[in-house]
């Protein structure tokens, strides 16, 4: 599956998404208190959903809700299956 553009993503169901960390409030924090040396650029990929509603750019994490900042997305992957 390739990335696709978060505007893309469906509402009322579970997708991975690649959160962008530099929106993140504690990045923005430790960045305050230690500068930024301290905090690397990376992306963060998580389980997450949009309601209707939100931001076209705002994900909530599953299953607690937090809302991030996201670029991409793309569907879950089919679970295992028993062998």
């Amino acid at each position: 599956m390739e990335w696709q553009p978060i505007e893309t993503a469906p509402k009322g169901r579970c997708f991975l998404a690649c959160i962008d960390a530099e929106n993140h409030t504690e990045t923005k924090l430790i960045r305050a208190i230690f500068g930024d040396r301290e905090v690397a650029d990376y992306r963060e990929v998580v389980i997450a959903h949009k309601r209707k509603g939100d931001p076209k750019h705002i994900v909530r994490t599953d299953p607690h809700g937090r809302r991030y900042t996201a670029t991409h997305w793309q569907p879950l992957p089919a679970p295992p299956t028993n062998a």
